[in-house]
């Protein structure tokens, strides 16, 4: 959740061009016709996922502590559903038994946990499939799936944590008349699971507090307790930085004679007219962006630290300006100040992912570890609509503590990887991480040098941990030691990719020089752990 989405429905960040209708009427009809065909569409997904999944749990049920087993089901899953990012057996004590991805250093971690958890509590009323919001150390939406043995013998819990914005993005974005809506997905609890903002992920739509928001509230408890229908209301939008006319319908999935499946519900909502205007800061500087952010710097040692954040989270405020204004967070990602999202404040952001699954603000936090400096990621642009633009953000330090930042938009490069080109980049990554287990180092490296993997959309790399060159495309971005490796900023890239697949991997982004354009070149990376020492980088140009 970074610096200043405000909650969904209540802070606008559904908010679109007005879509032009002759009549609320026809809005409404071609909302609800959209709603029901996205819905129908998403049904048949997941009764198809979860038939796979149990399919999975149903084999392994059948002999649990065969790891040999269980890993080839976990590996034929893994390389099949790109949006898979985890897998647990646990047993019928509770205790997580096996894990994957194995080279994740976290998921390691859960090996011989108990859980505690309620929502994996099975009985013989349990649905095949229960979707869950389960964060740990990742948001996800997980799948519980219990493990019964051809007699009736249950055998434990699949867990399948899934990533919903790479499982649904592509979904709706497939589907060509919700593109001029925004689509919400929410499952029978409340709580978000698709949604147009990054930040709104994994919140529950039953806490939104918002001020003046009656017409709000009512909505969304109506949403969720009634299968369809389409409601009007008015809801301060964010991004139109105005109060709006709304329009939200909505369906809901309905489980099948033969599948018990909790079905999510599907909200599309469009702006059709506004009542109120707000203002938007009026204050200007002259100041560059590493200036403005040493002005804060210094004004917030000589005002401390409190009285700093108190100014930091003003709208009116000296340091919220039509070009820039300031965030503040601790060393462990906890939001200290933000002038456009306070009730985004106290909660912690390191682990939320940007439009294309980056997790920004453990970048925001490395670099600050590192003594601060520059760092390019994904955001909203408030003054554009809420658009998604490439951000490029100064983070300065004031102490071991905490650290502020502020950033300049540069709508002219194109800032949002398809989901489809990330579940690519997933997908890759893996076929060559068990191409490599099953041939071994050697055989599996002379077949890549042979061009057996080479893609020319997707560069390839393999490196150890201490920087060096196992493999390269034949023409990579960078040979020979990653730690030598600075963007155009001078920060060590090397570095940071290390850290990161360090602790299991991840998107990020690269911005190098471009020397055949004479200008810069930013791109998306992906870093994937393999064994103890090793790891794969891909990487995909995003514009120049």
């Amino acid at each position: 959740m970074l610096a200043l989405t405000l909650m969904a429905f209540s802070a606008g960040c559904i908010s679109q061009p007005l879509q032009t209708h002759h009549t609320l009427e026809e809005e409404y009809a071609d909302q609800l016709a959209v709603a029901e065909n996205l819905t129908r569409a998403v049904g048949v997904s997941v009764t198809m996922a979860n038939l796979a999944l149990q399919d999975a749990a149903n084999t392994i049920a059948e002999d649990p502590t065969n790891e040999t087993l269980v890993h080839q089901v976990f590996g034929s899953l893994y390389l099949k559903y790109t949006s898979v990012k985890a897998l647990m057996i646990v047993d019928t004590e509770k205790r997580i038994t096996l894990v994957e991805p194995t080279a994740n250093p976290f998921m390691s971690s859960l090996l011989n946990v108990t859980i505690e958890d309620p929502h994996f509590t099975y009985s013989a009323n349990s649905p095949p499939l229960t979707l869950v919001d389960w964060t740990y150390g990742f948001n996800v939406t997980t799948a519980i799936l219990p493990m019964v043995t051809g007699d009736g013998t249950y055998a434990g819990i699949l867990i399948v944590a899934l990533d919903p914005s790479l499982y649904y993005e592509s979904l709706v974005h497939s589907y060509e008349p919700a593109e001029k809506y925004d689509v919400w997905i929410v499952d029978e609890a409340g709580y978000v699971i698709h949604s147009p903002e990054h930040d709104l992920k994994s919140e529950n739509i039953h806490d939104i507090h918002t001020p003046d928001q009656t017409e709000l509230a009512r909505v969304l408890e109506k949403i969720l307790s009634t299968k369809s229908g389409v409601e009007t209301y008015a809801a301060y939008s964010y991004g139109a930085l105005s109060v709006v006319t709304r329009v939200a319908a909505w369906d809901t999935v309905s489980p099948t004679a033969e599948r018990n499946i909790s079905g999510p519900t599907v909200i599309v909502t469009s702006d059709v007219g506004t009542t109120q205007q707000v203002g938007y800061p009026t204050r200007s500087t002259d100041l560059k962006l590493e200036e403005f952010v040493r002005e804060a710097y210094l004004f917030a040692k000589k005002t401390g630290k409190e009285a700093a954040l108190a100014e930091f989270s003003k709208q009116d405020g000296q340091f919220t300006t039509k070009e820039y204004y300031t965030v503040a967070f601790d060393m462990n990602g906890t939001l200290l100040a933000n002038p456009f999202y306070p009730q985004g404040i106290g909660m912690n952001w390191m682990l939320e992912e940007d439009e294309n699954g980056v997790a920004a603000v453990l970048a925001y936090t490395f670099r600050a570890g590192q003594g601060g400096g520059y760092i390019t990621h994904v955001h909203e642009n408030p003054e554009h609509n809420l658009n998604v633009e490439v951000m490029l953000s100064y983070i300065q330090p004031i102490d071991e503590t905490w650290y502020i930042a502020a950033g300049e938009y540069h709508p002219e490069i194109t800032a949002v990887v398809p989901a489809s080109k990330r579940l690519e980049m997933l997908k890759y990554a893996r076929e060559i991480a068990a191409f490599i287990t099953i041939e071994g180092w050697e055989p599996a490296l002379a077949a890549m040098n042979n061009g057996s993997y080479y893609r020319d959309d997707i560069e390839l790399s393999i490196y150890d941990f201490a920087g060096n060159s196992i493999y390269h495309d034949p023409e990579p971005w960078s040979t020979g030691n990653l730690l030598g490796v600075t963007d155009i900023y001078g920060a060590s890239i090397g570095r940071g990719t290390i850290a990161l697949a360090r602790i299991g991997g991840g998107f990020g982004y690269i911005n190098l020089p471009s020397e055949s354009h004479g200008t810069t070149q930013l791109s998306l990376k992906y870093m994937q752990p393999i064994g103890d020492d090793r790891f794969i980088l891909l990487t995909i140009p995003m514009n120049t």
